[in-house]
């Protein structure tokens, strides 16, 4: 199965580790937390976080259970959907990466947060 990876904001994980749980606006509006997969990062993070440094948070596909599906977005795209907050145990790896001011994907050297 393949990797399910949340990009977020350095802010937003922040926030995340504080409360024990990824827990986003689109969950309460949408019913489920928006992921995607690693072929779609560079779309997601120019689409949504041009020009900001974020973190691409990556985790244990088992941990998340039956709570992950697989939904069609309006292009036609597959992309995961967990539908519940995600607890950071389930986090299994958390690395920086950016746009730059062009609108292209920089990745940054793995660290783990």
């Amino acid at each position: 199965m393949e990797p399910v990876v949340k990009i977020m904001s350095e802010a937003e994980y922040a926030i995340a580790l504080s409360r024990g749980e990824i827990n986003e606006e689109s969950l309460q509006t949408e019913g489920y937390v928006r992921c995607c997969t690693p072929q779609q990062i560079s779309k997601v993070a120019r689409r949504h976080y041009h020009g900001e440094r974020v973190v691409l948070v990556s985790f244990h596909i088992k941990r998340l259970g039956s709570l992950l599906h697989y939904e069609l977005d309006e292009d036609g795209d597959r992309y995961p959907h967990v539908y519940s907050a995600i607890p950071i145990t389930s986090v299994k790896r958390v690395q920086p990466y950016g746009s730059t001011d062009n609108g292209t994907v920089t990745y940054f050297a793995y660290e783990r947060m």
